[in-house]
Formats: C-alpha cells, structure tokens, sequence
C-alpha cells in the first residue's frame, strides 16, 4: 500500500501508508460532519423560512423590515437560545464581537431577502 498525499496551497503533504487508513477515517468523518452540518442549516433555513412566509401578511409594518427584524430574531433564538442549550455551540456572548456583527449582519440579509423574494413571488399569483 503506497502512502496517502495531499496538496493543499502548492503543499504537498504525505502520510506513510500505515498511517492513511486512520487518516482517510478521520477526513471522512470531518466530511460527513460537514455535509451534515450545511444540509441541517439549510433545513432550518427552509423551515424557518416557510414558516415566515405563513405569517409575514399578518404583521402591519414594511416587508423588507419584517423580513430583516424575522432573521435578528432567528440568530437570536438560535445563537443565545437553542444551540447553547442543546451545548451545540457556545453562546453569542461568548464569541468575538466581529463574528457576531458577521453573523446578525448575514441573518438580517437572510431576512430581508426572504422578504422580497416572497413579495416576488406573491406579485406574480
């Protein structure tokens, strides 16, 4: 069995064949666990995403800050609320302040774009 490489930003690296197994193991549990992680996001982005849909009529403000108000809720009740007790993730109030700004910020664009594609979409009926 020959050994295992890797090139990585002009690196190459190599594993000496005893060590490719435990190491192919290892990158295909980190794959997994990868994968897993962006379809169970984006799950709950469809999720939540629909149920928006079914209430955003209802509430009497301008679509575009109901959708951008509906994703800073979202991050809130994810990164302060279900996640850190579920002990999937630290709380926000513990993570740098430059990732949660990232983070609030790509929610709210998450909601504001969720609005006006469903507004689209609502025109078009």
């Amino acid at each position: 069995m020959g050994s295992l490489y890797i090139r990585c930003n002009g690196c190459k690296l190599m594993f000496p064949s005893s060590s490719s197994f435990a190491f192919r193991k290892l990158i295909n549990g980190a794959v997994a666990g990868f994968v897993a992680t962006i379809a169970s996001h984006f799950a709950y982005g469809a999720l939540f995403g629909s149920i928006y849909g079914s209430f955003r009529e209802v509430l009497p403000m301008d679509s575009r800050l109901k959708g951008a108000l509906f994703g800073l809720a979202l991050w809130a009740g994810s990164y302060l609320g279900w996640l850190p007790a579920l002990d999937i993730l630290r709380p926000a109030t513990r993570h740098p302040w430059r990732r949660n700004l990232i983070m609030i910020l790509a929610h709210v664009v998450w909601g504001a774009t969720l609005d006006g594609a469903l507004q689209k979409l609502n025109t078009r009926d």
